[in-house]
């Protein structure tokens, strides 16, 4: 019987010990440079227009999001985001 509430009181140290790592790092248990889809920047439009920036990969992309789903704006050319390269909007994804 002992054996077993030691079980569990290690069980529950453990368990908060992982939450409070996670409310100190959020993006915990993530490696830093993991992540390859990242949101970089938003600006809200009106209540249901937005344009993101986002970092895919090594790429950057500017994407306009509204009612009927999403449509891509453009890409941008180099890391330092000092040109756009226009695209053509063939359609809109829903």
């Amino acid at each position: 019987m002992a054996a077993e509430a030691i079980s569990l009181v290690v069980v529950f140290l453990l368990l908060g010990a992982a939450m409070w790592l996670h409310r100190r790092r959020p993006d915990w248990p993530k490696a830093a440079g993991s992540r390859n889809l990242e949101s970089l920047d938003r600006v809200r439009l009106g209540p249901n227009h937005t344009v993101h920036l986002i970092r895919a990969g090594n790429r950057r992309l500017i994407v306009a999001t509204h009612p009927g789903g999403c449509t891509l704006l453009g890409r941008l050319r180099s890391e330092d985001a000092s040109g756009l390269e226009p695209v053509r909007i063939e359609r809109t994804l829903r």
